[in-house]
C-alpha cells in the first residue's frame, strides 16, 4: 500500500452494483487495513475509493474521516 502524509485517519469505501462496504478508524493506513480488512474490502466490490487524513488543525478524531456510508 502506498501513503502519503495521511496519518490521522484512513478509510476506504467499496461498492458491488448494489450495497457499499466502509472500513474507516484513526491512524496509518497500514494500521487500519490488515490483511483482514483488506480481503473484506476486496470481497465486497470491484469499485473503490480510499482517503487519508493529514491533520492541519485539531485532534485526532474518528469522526474526523471523511468517508461516509449514506
Amino acid at each position: 500500500m502506498l501513503q502519503d502524509r495521511g496519518q490521522d485517519a484512513s478509510g476506504m469505501v467499496t461498492y458491488d452494483g448494489t450495497h457499499f462496504t466502509e472500513i474507516k478508524d484513526k491512524g496509518l493506513v497500514s494500521d487500519v487495513f490488515g490483511e483482514k480488512e483488506m480481503q473484506k474490502m476486496a470481497s465486497a466490490g470491484r469499485i473503490g475509493i480510499g482517503h487519508v487524513r493529514y491533520p492541519t488543525a485539531g485532534g485526532v478524531l474518528r469522526r474526523g474521516q471523511r468517508l461516509t456510508n449514506s
